[in-house]
């Protein structure tokens, strides 16, 4: 016999499942949204235009979950390295925390024990006296939420891109401030000839669309994509591959 609650268990699940869906293109626009910033920050670290390194959808879904994760890292980090070096008053903070609850019931027992006559009782306002003030408060806050909503939804849009995008460029930065600190030894090796006639050593930073950036002392160099032909990509252990 099915009861009422294996007859709900469905619907339920049924219920969840339309959520999750109707969550996904929320989800994705977040995620592409924060690839975007987190590429924007990448390239702004080294004075490159973003217009020149476009990125695909998958692209920049995928350059969003990197940001999330390289900024969970660094915020972990963040947070372990002020435990560590604040850990006396962490300290003191756990010892407040723990002692809010008893301090909370003393208070509460003590605030009760008498309490003041409250405005209109100890005047004895007239009851078309107190309906008079509640209009004018009514009115007043009315108008200010009329005048105001368009103004407090902008700021409220504002707030929220800057917290989706200002955030992500940060750790595009700080990615890009890493790899330049290394001088991309990680990164592909690609030989070019520059219009001194000099054949130099440059690492390649990014190949999106038709150009691409190489980074090679301490700045960035931009070429058409077709120009490199050849590089050497470094392998764990120290060994080489060559690929044409």
């Amino acid at each position: 016999m099915m009861t009422k609650t294996s007859r709900e268990a469905p619907q339920h699940w049924g219920a969840r499942l339309i959520a999750s869906i109707a969550l996904l293109p929320l989800i994705t626009a977040l995620l592409y949204l924060n690839g975007w910033a987190y590429h924007e920050g990448y390239l702004d670290y080294f004075h490159l235009p973003s217009s020149m390194f476009p990125l695909d959808l998958q692209e920049t879904l995928v350059h969003g979950v990197a940001a999330w994760l390289n900024g969970a890292a660094a915020a972990l980090t963040w947070m372990i390295h002020s435990v560590v070096q604040h850990w006396f008053l962490v300290i003191l903070t756990i010892l407040f925390i723990t002692s809010i609850g008893p301090f909370r019931r003393w208070f509460l027992t003590f605030v009760r024990r008498k309490r003041p006559p409250t405005f209109a009782a100890k005047w004895h306002l007239p009851v078309w006296m107190r309906k008079l003030a509640w209009q004018l408060i009514r009115a007043v806050s009315v108008s200010y939420l009329v005048f105001y909503i368009p103004f407090t939804i902008l700021s409220l849009l504002v707030i929220g891109l800057l917290v989706l995008v200002a955030p992500f460029q940060s750790v595009g930065r700080g990615i890009a401030a890493k790899d330049a600190a290394t001088n991309f030894a990680a990164s592909p090796e690609a030989f070019l000839t520059a219009p001194d006639g000099v054949r130099r050593s440059l690492r390649v930073m990014s190949c999106e669309g038709p150009f691409c950036a190489l980074y090679t002392e301490g700045h960035a160099v931009i070429v058409p994509r077709d120009s490199v032909t050849w590089a050497t990509s470094p392998m764990a252990g120290g060994i080489t591959s060559k690929a044409k």
